[in-house]
């Protein structure tokens, strides 16, 4: 699947998608794309959560539309209470207890497209790449960084998190891109020797959907991954 992206003089012209959805039919992990701005926006929803997904996809869009700020978070919080279902039987109000969170990577391209402002709650990852060469990521640089626990953004509490932020030159880089990707493929790239990598960013270039999704449950069956939904978003 591609999707249109605001050129810039560094060629940044379409964003191909990869996703297996694990958890539910449709998964839990949300991305969005506001073109105008250049702002891409990739949130995972937690499974322990309730209705993660629908929360997921609110925070996304309103991260992608407003940046990374605490305003674009009350009004996700807003519309996603907004919008929310009528009261059901017990169980779901009990479900609906446990609250909905996610976490959330926004990249935003800078003038020209020559930088890269990442912004960050949780483990969602960054990958800067020169061709196929994985160069950088943030804010996970090892698949040691991430576990079961990492910070996530709620959609009904006070406090509001604070991001994790860096800007990313990009001079230097022959063929630069960037992908944002949820974890459990993101540990399964820095898990791999830089050969491996290579090849995993060929293949999410060139895969059909098809071919990703049977690529990925065979790895969920053979433990070379871990069983949950899967997203990667490579803008080129």
């Amino acid at each position: 699947m591609n999707a249109p992206v605001a050129p810039t003089s560094r060629s940044f012209r379409r964003a191909t998608i990869r996703v297996h959805a694990e958890h539910s039919p449709t998964g839990e992990d949300r991305w969005s794309v506001h073109p105008r701005r250049g702002t891409l926006a990739l949130c995972d929803g937690a499974s322990e959560g309730w209705d993660s997904g629908r929360w997921a996809g609110r925070l996304a869009r309103e991260l992608a539309r407003g940046g990374p700020c605490g305003a674009a978070i009350l009004r996700a919080r807003r519309e996603f209470m907004r919008t929310r279902p009528e009261r059901g039987d017990w169980l779901t109000e009990r479900a609906r207890q446990r609250g909905s969170w996610a976490t959330a990577l926004v990249v935003e391209i800078g003038s020209g497209g020559r930088s890269l402002r990442a912004s960050a709650i949780g483990d969602t990852t960054l990958f800067v790449l020169d061709g196929y060469d994985t160069v950088f990521s943030f804010p996970v640089e090892d698949p040691g960084g991430y576990s079961s626990t990492p910070e996530l953004i709620g959609d009904d509490v006070e406090a509001l998190p604070e991001f994790r932020r860096i800007i990313v030159r990009l001079a230097g880089l022959r063929r630069p891109s960037f992908a944002l990707a949820t974890d459990a493929i993101a540990a399964k790239v820095l898990a791999a020797h830089a050969s491996e990598r290579r090849e995993l960013w060929r293949f999410f270039g060139t895969a059909s959907a098809a071919v990703f999704d049977a690529w990925a449950c065979r790895g969920m069956t053979t433990g070379s991954l871990v069983r949950d939904d899967l997203t990667v978003l490579w803008v080129r």
